[in-house]
């Protein structure tokens, strides 16, 4: 941030319209909840600030430190004021898909008629300033996390293709590289369509092909080092805490399928169940 911006000096990791050892610095992370409401977004944020004229205008509540976060894909924003302590904050279910930014700044809370900063470039001139309220005193460069929720991972290994050559009843899976491809007769994929186009008919997906999918995908893992390696594959051993399955002589269908049922519950089970409650 230059004084091109702001008349008054403000810190930035980049800036240089402080020239003394000032520093703000930040830590942000993100992780995800699964409960059976759906996959929350939990943020980590951590600030560090070095600057003695800051900080007493922080202790005397005429500034703050806010976290800001926006998602562009669902073009939800929030805001925060942060404490002290490393903080953990909860976004609303589905207000997170994609790109999430996040940025942290000190601003000023109030007007502030006698701003006398430490350190500042001389090329500021004067050593006084007034600050307007909202008035950013320092900020952290943009942090951009890419989230996926579980759903989302889940979903990610999985495409649906219809095939006019199986029975219009059945489906069957293939296993390449990139994904589970499921193949589908006519009358199946209808079905299939219509429960992933209706959000309260979904959850039955997780119950039913979505688990003969994985399961017949780690079944097969166990069986056929060929496609161990393949990344999908990995990343559902993972899920599923499953890494164990791989020194198996055979599959053991009865503790696959055990995994994948545990695995899917807040999708499938949990998801009915709580829509039964609400109504």
């Amino acid at each position: 941030m230059s004084r091109k911006s702001y008349f008054h000096p403000v810190l930035t990791p980049e800036g240089k319209d402080y020239v003394d050892e000032s520093q703000f610095s930040v830590n942000l992370s993100s992780s995800i909840h699964s409960s059976s409401q759906g996959d929350e977004v939990l943020v980590s944020c951590e600030w560090f600030l070095k600057n003695k004229k800051i900080r007493e205008l922080i202790k005397s509540d005429e500034a703050k430190v806010i976290l800001t976060a926006y998602c562009p894909d669902t073009m939800k924003r929030f805001t925060w004021e942060l404490g002290e302590n490393r903080i953990e904050l909860v976004l609303p279910i589905g207000s997170v898909i994609g790109l999430l930014s996040l940025q942290v700044a000190v601003v000023a809370s109030r007007s502030v008629g006698f701003f006398v900063p430490s350190g500042s470039n001389p090329e500021f001139g004067k050593s006084e300033f007034s600050l307007k309220e909202g008035a950013p005193l320092a900020i952290s460069p943009e942090k951009n996390l890419f989230v996926i929720t579980k759903q989302k991972k889940l979903l990610k290994m999985i495409r649906v293709q219809r095939s006019e050559s199986l029975h219009p009843d059945i489906y069957e899976f293939v296993f390449s590289s990139n994904a589970i491809t499921i193949l589908m007769g006519t009358r199946i994929f209808t079905y299939w369509n219509l429960l992933n186009l209706d959000a309260a008919e979904k959850p039955h997906l997780f119950l039913s092909i979505y688990k003969d999918a994985l399961v017949e995908a780690l079944r097969t893992a166990v069986e056929d080092e060929s496609i161990r390696e393949y990344p999908w594959i990995q990343k559902l051993l993972n899920l599923v805490n499953g890494k164990s399955l791989l020194e198996m002589d055979q599959a053991d269908y009865q503790k696959i399928n055990q995994l994948v049922c545990k695995l899917l519950a807040s999708k499938g089970v949990e998801r009915i169940l709580q829509r039964a409650t609400e109504d």
